[in-house]
């Protein structure tokens, strides 16, 4: 079995696991891309997240745009595709977690569902009898995590295929398009359509992926315009918002594991700047903080020292990250 990382008041630095909504309270510096995204998946049927590796895409996601969405009143759904031999198609990975999504809904709201086959995604959320009531009270938002896999791990002809009928059927979902055959049987039957809601599809779809695969994602526009609408790109964070990431989980509490001089310092040499520069001159910070607030606890552990303090920094830091380019390299 795994180990469970400890995260509470005495660690409070994940090193370079990413946030969750479990460790939402220890999640710091993103207030203003948490609310610019909440922003965008509210307006908009699809938002597509992205940036470098390793700048906490999917931190972002899970301490900071799903707690914030439950609190609205949506209901999210964080799904990575699984490409092992094995697993389910594609698709039907996608309607296991909408259905998931669909009976979180109250007893008395999904008591009348009916519930045939929906051949396509389209159907499954715009056929009024077999979806619950309250689904537009409740909208769900899908969103994907890691995105830029299906370009990287759907390398047989099998994957190849259901990648492009997913992309397909989420055009179709996104851009309010009833799929070709269903078309057709609305125009051959009339009486079809009283069960159909053929307005904008409830349901939001965030897509999150690296910055380098944005181009893979691109050749997809024409099927769905969506894709350049509405994208929003991770940056790395500024002098005195990395300070927050870095302080402030330290202080929880009233714990004082950490100053904000001893906080700048750690900012500064993961920015490689002198030790005078101003915060707010440093425009980005590398994604290695937490990674070094954890190391420098963890010395502080062992040591049974109170807090982080200036002379460990200066005294550690270079050999704590010399340490874990080692280990990764091994």
């Amino acid at each position: 079995p795994i180990e469970q990382r400890v995260v509470d008041n005495d660690h409070p630095w994940l090193g370079l696991s990413a946030f969750t909504e479990a460790t939402k309270s220890f999640f710091y510096g993103r207030e203003r891309e948490i609310r610019d995204i909440f922003l965008r998946v509210r307006e908009q049927p699809l938002t597509v997240l992205f940036g470098q590796s390793g700048l906490g895409k999917t931190s972002l996601l899970g301490a900071g745009l799903i707690p914030k969405l439950r609190v609205e009143g949506y209901r999210p759904c964080l799904l990575r595709l699984d490409f092992e031999v094995g697993s389910l198609p594609l698709i039907e990975q996608l309607f296991v977690a909408f259905k998931a999504i669909l009976l979180q809904s109250p007893p008395q709201a999904i008591e009348r569902m009916q519930c045939p086959p929906a051949h396509t995604l389209w159907e499954a959320f715009h056929h009024v009898p077999s979806r619950p009531a309250d689904l537009g009270k409740a909208p769900p938002v899908i969103i994907f995590d890691q995105f830029e896999e299906i370009f990287t791990l759907a390398t047989s002809r099998e994957r190849q295929v259901e990648a492009e009928e997913l992309f397909r059927q989420l055009a179709d979902l996104i851009e309010n398009r009833p799929p070709q055959a269903m078309q057709e049987r609305l125009l051959s039957d009339r009486g079809l359509a009283r069960e159909y809601d053929l307005g904008p599809s409830p349901v939001h779809v965030v897509i999150t992926l690296r910055e380098d695969f944005l181009s893979n994602l691109e050749a997809w526009k024409k099927v769905m315009p969506a894709l350049m609408r509405n994208r929003m790109a991770l940056h790395l964070l500024d002098g005195p918002r990395a300070l927050e990431a870095v302080v402030r989980p330290g202080q929880r509490d009233g714990r004082g594991l950490i100053s904000d001089a001893v906080g700048s310092s750690i900012v500064r040499f993961v920015a490689k700047c002198s030790t005078d520069t101003p915060l707010p001159e440093i425009a980005a910070v590398p994604p290695l903080l937490s990674l070094l607030c954890d190391e420098l606890n963890d010395a502080r552990l062992k040591a049974g020292a109170p807090t982080i303090t200036t002379a460990q920094v200066d005294e550690q830091s270079a050999d704590i990250l010399r340490n874990f380019y080692t280990r990764a390299f091994k």
